[in-house]
């Protein structure tokens, strides 16, 4: 229905005549956004016999929208019940806001000029406002579908009015404004081309805007516009067209063609890299792989340090942050160097039966070593020396059930000697040094009578023995007496050694003046030590490095105890124990029990 509207005001003060401006729509016109209007003033007698009785002229001004529609003369004379009209219009034109919305004013001033009922009544009028229907202007953007470069993107289109058109324009980028649809209705649909990818090389994704411009006829009526996030399609990407490996020996000979561990590496190249087109570059390399990162096209690892298939990873990346990888895989061999499990070293025949006056060396062994596949072997090889010189002497072997029969019957039983192992593979090699004694004899005298040896040929000046000793007497050293006969404990096993002023054989045992004495371990493969001091030492209860437990007191005038070493305690390692002031003159022994 279409919009109207009306303003009245009372003429008399009983209200039974009145004045009443009123307004309708004709028509509009929505392409050029405006509506025509009739309208018209009347004057009305409600009956109650009102009425006015008048011939003259009045003036009357009548307004719409801030337009004098009339201004003129009007005669008002007027019969009880009846209704007057004293002006109208048709079409008059009001035109809309921007938006299709229109509200407006009107008003009428009536001169009246007479007396009713014995008062006076001059000029009446009245105002008000107007609301026009609301003329249909631009469309909107609905939404829109699609947003792939390559790909359909639809625009969807909400028309308000079923006779408009509309021009559809696509921007990306540099490209402004490019029309998709002269002529739209509800809907535009166009495929973005693939060379907009260009417009964004640096980035995979860019913002799109489309416009629509709606007509009436030829006429424009209005323009929406909206957003929408366009992408490049995930197959514009960088390419890679080869990855290969290309193994470095290093010492591993290359008649082998294997990889070996921690021996081998291995040189990765990406060829033939590619950005995705369209503008993009490439921006960076990565190989990975074997525990190494490279960030070049070429790159050479370090020694490749894991047995068994490696897998290498070549990427690019472009501009676009987009990727492009490929693989390679290589098997690395796994290696250890070669291992002496075991060697030793006795006297022999020529056939190898054990012999102490032999001029040979049997040599049983244990190696160990990695075969590679069968690519590697084990050689093994023997060198000899005079213990004490610096030249050695290769020896030849034959290898026997019980070990390696070493020489050619040129190493003497009259001297100790050094035989050298050495185990090598294609890769590495490691030696162990045996030892050889002289041959096994009761006693025996250096030529020249200045050494004598017990158990083996005398090599040396002075007295070598081979065998263990056995001591009933005191043993002196330097002079000193270092372990007397009454010493000994009832345990057989048990010695002690005396420490007169100080000093315990050769080793420091107590300064002057100190408030610690100390001596050094001499026999590290004993583990109780029992320190015994005048009645004035003033030991104290503090432990010494070594000990787990700290000396005993015994009685007032005779301080005793025993301490309990921690076992293989170093040679020559330092022990103390605290005293007090007055210790000058202090003498004391330490006894040593064998472990």
């Amino acid at each position: 229905m279409a919009a109207s509207g009306s303003i009245r005001t009372n003429v008399t003060s009983d209200g039974y005549i009145y004045l009443q401006l009123s307004w309708s729509e004709a028509s509009q016109n929505i392409a050029e956004n405006y509506t025509n209007i009739n309208w018209n003033l009347k004057l009305v007698s409600t009956g109650h016999g009102a009425n006015i009785v008048s011939s003259a002229a009045k003036s009357c001004t009548i307004k719409f929208n801030g337009t004098t529609v009339f201004n003129g003369t009007v005669n008002i004379g007027l019969s009880a019940g009846q209704t007057k009209t004293l002006r109208s219009g048709s079409d008059f034109r009001i035109n809309h806001n921007s938006d299709g919305k229109k509200t407006f004013s009107y008003s009428f001033s009536q001169q009246i000029n007479i007396t009713y009922s014995g008062a006076y009544i001059g000029t009446k009028s009245a105002s008000g406002n107007g609301t026009l229907d609301t003329i249909p202007r631009a469309s909107s953007i609905k939404s829109i579908s699609g947003n792939t470069i390559g790909s359909p993107v639809t625009v969807n289109i909400d028309r308000k009015v079923s006779s408009f058109t509309h021009k559809v324009y696509y921007s990306f980028g540099s490209k402004k404004n490019s029309q998709v649809s002269s002529n739209a209705g509800t809907s535009a649909a166009f495929t973005p081309p693939m060379s907009d990818c260009s417009l964004v090389p640096n980035a995979a994704s860019g913002t799109a805007t489309i416009r629509v411009d709606t007509y009436s006829g030829s006429t424009k009526i209005g323009t929406a516009s909206k957003n929408f996030t366009l992408n490049v399609p995930a197959s514009v990407k960088p390419a890679i067209g080869s990855f290969t490996a290309e193994r470095i020996d290093g010492t591993v000979p290359e008649e082998w063609g294997v990889y070996v561990k921690g021996k081998s590496k291995a040189k990765l190249t990406i060829s033939g890299a590619a950005a995705g087109g369209y503008g993009a570059t490439l921006k960076s390399y990565n190989i990975t792989g074997g525990g190494y990162t490279g960030s070049t096209a070429e790159y050479t690892t370090g020694f490749l340090n894991t047995a068994g298939t490696v897998t290498f990873t070549g990427k690019v990346t472009d501009s676009r942050g987009r990727t492009a990888s490929k693989t390679v895989s290589v098997t690395v061999e796994d290696y250890a160097p070669p291992v002496i499990q075991s060697a030793s070293a006795a006297r022999c025949s020529t056939s190898g039966d054990l012999q102490d006056d032999g001029a040979y060396v049997l040599v049983p062994r244990s190696l160990t070593y990695s075969s590679l596949g069968g690519k590697n072997s084990l050689s093994r090889s023997y060198r000899f020396r005079r213990v004490g010189e610096t030249s050695w002497q290769s020896a030849p072997y034959t290898e026997t059930e019980g070990g390696d029969v070493v020489g050619a019957g040129d190493i003497s039983p009259d001297y100790s000697y050094e035989i050298e192992l050495k185990a090598e593979d294609g890769l590495e090699n490691v030696s162990q040094i045996l030892s050889v004694s002289t041959a096994k004899v009761i006693m025996d005298w250096k030529k020249g009578g200045k050494g004598m040896a017990v158990g083996k040929v005398a090599e040396k000046d002075g007295l070598e023995v081979a065998w263990p000793a056995y001591f009933s007497e005191g043993l002196y050293s330097n002079g000193m007496l270092v372990l007397s006969r009454e010493d000994l404990p009832i345990e057989s096993d048990f010695h002690t050694v005396h420490a007169t002023y100080g000093y315990m054989g050769s080793f420091p045992f107590w300064r002057s003046g100190m408030s610690t004495f100390e001596f050094l371990a001499a026999m590290p493969n004993y583990s109780y030590i029992k320190v015994i001091g005048n009645p004035d030492a003033n030991f104290s209860d503090a432990p010494c490095e070594y000990c787990q437990y700290e000396l005993l007191k015994g009685s007032a005038n005779y301080k005793a105890g025993w301490a309990h070493m921690v076992s293989s305690v170093p040679a020559n390692s330092l022990f103390h124990y605290c005293a007090g002031a007055g210790t000058e003159g202090f003498w004391g022994k330490v006894s040593v029990t064998k472990v």
